[in-house]
């Protein structure tokens, strides 16, 4: 019997006086490289979104900041 283990995840955390915000892309992905799938997960209510970019992707985005991650678009 075999098993197959994915391999860890590139991961960033950000967080503001609203949201956590958790970052993950494949390994050794840069922050500056749109590969990132962003979720924010609201620190009251605990609900989560996730961020799409302008073509509707979950991956394609950017992880360089605060700033940068609370801007995206979240559903």
């Amino acid at each position: 019997m075999s098993e197959t283990i994915d391999s860890p995840q590139a991961f960033a955390y950000y967080s503001d006086a609203t949201y956590d915000y958790y970052c993950e892309a494949p390994p050794r992905t840069a922050l500056t490289e749109p590969e990132w799938r962003v979720s924010r997960i609201n620190k009251t209510t605990l609900h989560e979104q996730w961020a799409a970019n302008l073509k509707g992707s979950l991956r394609n985005n950017l992880a360089t900041s605060l700033a940068v991650v609370a801007a995206l678009d979240f559903a």
